[in-house]
């Protein structure tokens, strides 16, 4: 995990106001763990990940500063969830032919 992690994770923690021991009690790991995550000195599993960018208030993506562009990825999952089943369905399917046709035509 780049330090990116540890940067983005004090970054926003600082944005929001919270202090290390807040974080580390909602996630429930002890002060001192929670700030070798800050430190670059410790590395959280997946689900520690998950949960830190829960009390964040950020996408999992956003607190690893991976380059993904989550408004394009949050306005296709709104959009998704506004759908009925039939069109759920339908969507589904499509992406399952569309991948199946980019996989046959790939090298």
């Amino acid at each position: 995990m780049p330090n990116n992690f540890a940067n983005n994770l004090k970054l926003f923690r600082k944005n929001l106001g919270l202090k290390q021991i807040e974080i580390a009690e909602k996630i429930g790991v002890a002060k001192s763990t929670y700030s070798q995550y800050e430190n670059g000195q410790r590395e959280p599993n997946v689900l520690t990940i998950k949960k830190i960018a829960n009390v964040l208030n950020i996408s999992g993506d956003e607190l690893l500063g991976l380059d993904i562009n989550n408004s394009n990825i949050k306005d296709l999952n709104d959009k998704y969830s506004q759908l009925d089943n039939y069109g759920k369905e339908l969507i589904d399917t499509i992406l399952e032919l569309e991948l199946k046709r980019v996989k046959n035509i790939s090298p």
